[in-house]
């Protein structure tokens, strides 16, 4: 996955209005990104705790692994640069 594409898809997770394409993409706005997608990994683990029913807590597990597969790809990227 291009450092491009990694951000247009958490920008599209996270429901942020995607940036003109021609802007160049910078260490700082993965930074801020992968910040947000922390953020968002933090609460469903927290929910996760809470939630009782067997088949949320699947997708929520599902959600996570996701999630912290995009932050591995963040720390790479950035690690690459």
């Amino acid at each position: 996955m291009s450092q491009k594409k990694f951000i247009y898809t958490l920008k599209k997770l996270l429901g942020i209005s995607p940036a003109s394409e021609e802007q160049k993409q910078t260490n700082e706005e993965i930074r801020h990104l992968m910040g947000k997608l922390e953020q968002h990994y933090l609460s469903l683990k927290e929910a996760l705790k809470h939630e009782g029913d067997a088949s949320k807590r699947e997708a929520l597990k599902e959600s996570l692994s996701i999630i912290k597969e995009q932050l591995k790809k963040g720390k790479d990227f950035l690690h690459h640069d």
